[in-house]
């Protein structure tokens, strides 16, 4: 089986901050905002066996270095 190198972009570092700092703070719920946080890095960490299931970016040049988003819905699965 092959094993591919995860690295997670700044923007998306920063993303799970805001993420997790506004459920945090805004919504008052640090338990739940660390359980998101641990549930969107895990989901990106999965990348490193079946990075196929989900989309490369469109745009350069996150397309040239493979990039891909993972969809809200698809972090489940």
């Amino acid at each position: 089986m092959i094993k591919y190198k995860i690295e997670i972009t700044n923007e998306a570092l920063r993303d799970m901050e805001e993420i997790y700092n506004y459920i945090a703070r805004e919504l008052l719920s640090p338990d739940n905002a660390m359980y998101q946080y641990n549930r969107i890095a895990n989901a990106i960490m999965k990348l490193d066996i079946f990075p196929q299931k989900f989309q490369i970016l469109e745009s350069e040049p996150e397309r040239e270095k493979e990039l891909r988003r993972i969809i809200q819905s698809k972090l489940n699965s």
